[in-house]
């Protein structure tokens, strides 16, 4: 389907503005004429929704959160929890040795 502007006609005025005794036209790209273009033809595009990151970023912790819950979720390695049992100063007073 092309439009005004795609259609292999030429610009020139068909004819001349007054004098033929016929309606005044410009050129031959227009719709009503035989050949003419399409005014408001399909154009083809994105019809994708952008969500913000902030929605997404929900939709995928409540995706894992309902796999969680159903025990469907398997991670791989030790969880955050486990890691941090203690606070890190305790940790790290526990390491340094006693004077």
């Amino acid at each position: 389907m092309q439009d005004r502007s795609e259609v292999t006609v030429t610009g020139k005025k068909m004819y001349k503005q007054k004098g033929t005794g016929n309606a005044r036209h410009g050129d031959k790209s227009v719709p009503q004429w035989r050949g003419g273009g399409k005014v408001f033809g399909p154009k083809p595009r994105s019809h994708a929704i952008d969500l913000p990151k902030k929605v997404r970023a929900l939709g995928l912790k409540m995706a894992l959160s309902s796999k969680h819950q159903d025990g469907q979720l398997v991670t791989k390695g030790p969880s955050r929890t486990e890691i941090r049992q203690q606070p890190k100063d305790e940790q790290a007073k526990n390491e340094v040795p006693k004077q």
